[in-house]
Parts: C-alpha cells; structure tokens; sequence
C-alpha cells in the first residue's frame, strides 16, 4: 500500500509494528507476532505519523517534558482562565536555555499578558495518575518525537475508535512490552516480569537504556 512505500524496504527479524489504522499493536519475531495489544493512536489534529525508528530506551514513572505547541494550544488558554491549573497537575515552569534553565513560580507570572508567539516558558509534568504518559515511556528514535507509552486511564481502550493522543502511541499493557524489551536487554534476562513490576510498585523516574 501507499504507507509502506514511507517505510524500510527491510524491518530486521524482530520489530514493533504499529498499526495506527487498525489501533493494535505486534512485537514480531522472525515473522511472526509473539505479542499484540491494542493501542490508542493520535486524533484528527494531532495524527500519529506514518514513520520508523530505533527502539532506544524505556523510562517509568516518567515525566513529561511538555512540547511548546501542546503548551501554547492546549495549556496556554487553560492557566489563563485558571492560575492555579499548573499547580494542581503538578506541571512546573522553567525558563531560560537548555543549560542554564531555572524554575518560575506560576503565581508570579502575569499569563493573561502571556503572547502566544512570544511564549518563553518550558513546562513538565512530574509523574503520577495526572500524567499522560502513564507509567512506562519507550524512547524511539524517529524525527516527530513520538514515543510508545502507557495509557493513564485503561478505560480509554473501550471505544471503538481510539484516535485520542497527541500523536504518540499509548498502548494497552504496556507492562507486559516492557518486560519484553527488558528480556532483551542485558542484566535482566529471564526475571525481567519480576523487575518491571518491583519497579513499578515504586515511585520516581528511571531510564534503562535498551540494546
């Protein structure tokens, strides 16, 4: 079909397949699906992209380093009508460049007065249940930045059309892929299951690089 043509004429002998279309998922090995689960893909104004990438690490209980445009288009009117919004997501303002950022207090800054073009802020949110990444984040090499994660609310698989995220792919036991992932990856071999729930059962982010 046409989005294969946007693809490796070869995906090696073992992949994550995406089907954004279909809203599922397959980890597939030597050309056959050992694993599947349903996904939830981006909507209508923030579509999940037709792309390939290098799977490259897996975070948990990650944060979520806010891009400017869900900022600006989404949070932006929100603090506006509602100051005290960023402090009830736990989302905390920085300013300044990548080496020299420093942390604003919300309440100090005038937002009403806040430019849309002009917007000078970066904003994360720590993890937790307000967090849209949920609970395991998977880094993929790719240039629109989208990533595989954890859904926040399970309830969102119900619906038959699930064209809900902004862009990135939230699948449905994540837990499981990242045991998988992590059974791949050097150091956790066969315990891998076990690991990823002691480290889910805990709190605070952790970044494993995978091979």
């Amino acid at each position: 079909s046409r989005r294969w043509r946007w693809l490796p004429a070869e995906l090696g002998d073992r992949y994550i397949a995406v089907n954004s279309a279909a809203f599922t998922l397959q980890v597939v090995e030597a050309g056959c699906a050992i694993l599947a689960a349903p996904v939830i893909a981006g909507r209508v104004e923030w579509p999940t992209p037709i792309t390939s990438g290098t799977l490259t690490d897996v975070v948990f209980h990650p944060r979520w380093n806010i891009p400017r445009s869900i900022a600006v288009r989404e949070i932006l009117p929100i603090v506006r009508r509602d100051p005290g919004y960023l402090a009830r997501q736990r989302i905390h303002v920085m300013r300044g460049g990548p080496d020299g950022a420093v942390e604003v207090d919300p309440a100090a800054i005038p937002w009403h007065a806040v430019v849309d073009t002009a917007f000078s802020y970066q904003l994360w949110q720590e993890s937790g249940p307000k967090n849209p990444l949920g609970r395991v984040r998977f880094g993929v090499s790719n240039r629109f930045g989208v990533s595989l994660h954890d859904p926040p609310n399970q309830a969102s698989f119900t619906a038959r059309r699930r064209v809900l995220s902004h862009g990135c792919v939230r699948v449905a036991g994540a837990e499981d892929l990242a045991a998988y992932v992590l059974a791949q990856t050097p150091g956790w071999g066969e315990n891998a299951a076990d690991s990823v729930q002691t480290i889910l059962s805990g709190t605070g982010e952790r970044w494993i690089a995978v091979p």
